[in-house]
């Protein structure tokens, strides 16, 4: 059981990384746009 709440936590976090992440690259890609317009 603790093992698996390891896992979910660490399942967690890998999860918000990669949100955040993809969030950045959203965020630059809309920057680029506006900018080459």
């Amino acid at each position: 059981m603790e093992a698996l709440g390891i896992s979910l936590s660490t399942v967690k976090e890998y999860k918000s990384e990669v949100m955040y992440k993809l969030r950045l690259r959203s965020l630059v890609e809309l920057i680029a746009l506006s900018t080459n317009f």
